[in-house]
């Protein structure tokens, strides 16, 4: 589950990868063409019920708003976090969240 800018962010990555000279028009084409083969669920979370917890685990763990949302999250699903950021790890960790790696040991 994630929340359902995920699809902007891989967007937006594939973008910076072509434009860094990484990616090629080919690669950026097939990988958009896969993306919804991810078993991965999008979901509406932000709202004026949510903003302010996740701004809230943003101050405290000096977080983007962005990353504090993927940790809200998984708080609320009681799910393991996926993330390849130390510090979005060590919030997750703090708060009692599992990340992949913990979550596969």
């Amino acid at each position: 589950m994630s929340p359902s800018f995920l699809a902007i962010e891989f967007g937006n990555a594939m973008l910076s990868g072509f434009r860094a000279g990484k990616l090629s028009v080919a690669q950026v084409s097939f990988a958009h063409s896969k993306l919804h083969e991810l078993p991965i669920e999008l979901v509406d979370f932000v709202g004026p019920r949510t903003i302010p917890s996740i701004h809230s685990l943003a101050v405290q763990h000096g977080l983007s708003f962005y990353d504090a949302l993927y940790l809200a999250l998984a708080m609320e699903e009681g799910a393991a976090l996926a993330a390849n950021d130390k510090a979005l790890n060590k919030a997750a960790s703090a708060v009692g969240i599992r990340t992949l790696n913990q979550a596969a040991s």
